[in-house]
């Protein structure tokens, strides 16, 4: 079931495939995203315990590894109580003015008198004249759940004391939610991919930055993806590729439809402060600009107006500039786009948006218990997580490419 219905959508599978790309399982795909050194192996020298068959019984010493994940792309992440299963968002149009009835009501009397006198005549003051509402609306919740199994008494014979077995067990519940944490930030990085997808499909020129070819008109040069990193050519070019970026981010904050999608002939005038602006810039390129641009030059001020977060893979970790995916969107004419292609790019360098342009929240998040086995000594927990991600190009949004 696709996720635009009013109904819960299993995503494990499109979970496992993007958390799959995004840690190198996978190549990126499209998404419908001994000298010295003590080295570290499998191969196991002792006998196994009789639950796991991978813990050995005969012990040296236990290191356990446990390290919580904190993900990434929090600017994204909505409150709870903003989208349930149906969510709607209520805008208004601008109106056009009227003439100052004041110095022109002698044309309201609707006389033929002329000259026009106005005895016996009002002008009406009663003229209904209704906001011009659109509302747009969010269906569905993303689920999918996990579980993992706590043995009693099979795990002794494998640690020395209550104390190691406690920490296997923390062990086990820090990986768990580590792999939810990821795949949160795995989701939120999807959604700003099918945000850019979009831009790129619904192909608004005023959307698509193309900064290399851009600069090379303005300035007579002939640069490429491959000689713009020459040094005599990289500084001057990411100094102007800042001062594009803060040409637009400046432009958000004016009230106007420019980088936005105007839906069924509504023309919603928004602006954007810079502390609603959200700016996610490709990693590598963002570290060559601080080593070789700002500390010789200038510090980065303009980028600090807004929140602006490095990333270092787009969608994956194999393909780090690169999108694949088929978009969804809402098109012109309010209708909901799903496109039939694969929509790619390469070299993306970064994206501009309003924060309420892409975002993701998680509704409800549990672990519940199963009832104890008492035969076989064990407990299982299960897990689950519902999710919102949401797009929306009613809102201000522009997508740089390094092309």
């Amino acid at each position: 079931m696709s996720a635009g219905e009013l109904s819960f959508n299993q995503i494990a599978t499109l979970a496992n495939a993007i958390q799959q790309q995004a840690t190198g399982v996978a190549s990126i795909a499209p998404v419908d995203g001994a000298s010295f050194a003590q080295s570290a192996q499998t191969t196991l020298k002792t006998g196994y315990e009789q639950v796991y068959r991978a813990i050995s019984t005969v012990l040296g010493k236990t290191i356990f590894s446990i390290r919580p994940y904190n993900r990434k792309f929090n600017g994204m992440e909505f409150s709870e109580p903003m989208f349930k299963l149906h969510t709607r968002k209520i805008q208004i149009a601008d109106g056009e003015f009227e003439d100052n009835d004041t110095v022109e009501y002698p044309v309201h009397y609707k006389d033929d008198e002329s000259p026009i006198s106005g005895t016996g005549k009002a002008v009406d003051q009663q003229i209904i004249k209704k906001a011009d509402i659109l509302q747009t609306n969010f269906y569905g919740i993303n689920t999918y759940q996990d579980h993992y199994t706590i043995f009693d008494e099979q795990l002794e014979v494998a640690f020395s004391s209550p104390e190691e077995l406690g920490r296997f067990v923390q062990m086990i519940i820090t990986n768990v939610s580590n792999m939810f944490e990821q795949s949160r930030e795995n989701m939120a990085r999807a959604t700003i991919v099918n945000l850019m997808a979009g831009i790129i499909d619904i192909n608004d020129a005023s959307r698509i930055v193309h900064l290399l070819s851009e600069y090379n008109s303005l300035t007579g040069l002939s640069l490429t993806v491959q000689t713009v990193y020459q040094p005599d050519n990289f500084a001057p070019f990411m100094r102007w590729c800042y001062s594009r970026i803060a040409a637009i981010t400046s432009l958000f904050t004016e009230r106007s439809e420019m980088f936005q999608q105007v839906v069924n002939g509504k023309h919603v005038m928004r602006h954007t402060p810079y502390e609603d602006q959200r700016i996610y810039l490709y990693a590598p390129a963002q570290y060559q600009i601080e080593m070789q641009v700002l500390a010789d030059t200038f510090h980065d001020n303009y980028l600090r107006l807004a929140d602006t977060e490095t990333v270092n893979f787009w969608q994956a970790i194999k393909n780090p500039s690169q999108i694949n995916i088929k978009p969804c969107y809402i098109g012109a004419n309010g209708a909901v786009v799903n496109a039939q292609n694969a929509v790619t790019a390469s070299n993306v360098f970064g994206v501009i948006c309003d924060r309420e342009a892409a975002g993701y929240t998680v509704l409800r998040s549990t672990m519940k218990p199963s009832p104890y086995n008492a035969r076989a000594d064990y407990q299982n927990f299960w897990l689950k997580d519902y999710q919102k991600s949401f797009v929306d190009h009613t809102e201000k949004s522009v997508i740089l490419l390094l092309d």
